[in-house]
Formats: structure tokens, sequence, C-alpha cells
């Protein structure tokens, strides 16, 4: 009963080692260009228009809470 149980979670492990390995080459894919720069590696043109996007997403969030603090304490 006990081998069966670590059988279980080693190959549970082997999966989230496979998952890892295929989400480091969809990010890859995605995001990273090795042979840019050259050889050293540079953003993709979708990895920096996203990674731009993410900048300006999180400005509005945190400019939105500010704004959603300082009407709270004021009253206004």
């Amino acid at each position: 009963m006990g081998q069966a149980i670590i059988d279980a979670i080693v190959s549970g492990l082997g999966l989230i080692a496979d998952l890892a390995t295929e989400f480091m080459n969809g990010f890859e894919t995605l995001f990273w260009d090795p042979t840019l720069n050259t050889g050293a590696g540079g953003l993709t043109s979708f990895g920096t228009f996203a990674l731009i996007m993410l900048g300006v997403s999180v400005s509005f969030a945190v400019v939105k809470l500010v704004l959603n603090i300082v009407r709270g304490n004021t009253g206004a």
C-alpha cells in the first residue's frame, strides 16, 4: 500500500516537471527570441507589446486604488 502511494506521488511530480517544461517552451516561443542581440537574446515584438500593456494596466489599477482610498477617507 505504501509503495502505491509513493508511486502516485512520483508520477504526479513527473507530470509537474513536464508541465513546467511546456510552459517554459511556450514562454520562450511567445516572449523570447534567442537569436536577437547577436545571440544574447531579446524580447519578441509580441513580448514587448504584452509587457507594455501590462505596465499600462498596472498603472491604471494603482491610480484607481489610490483614488478609491482618497475618496473613501474624505467622503467626497
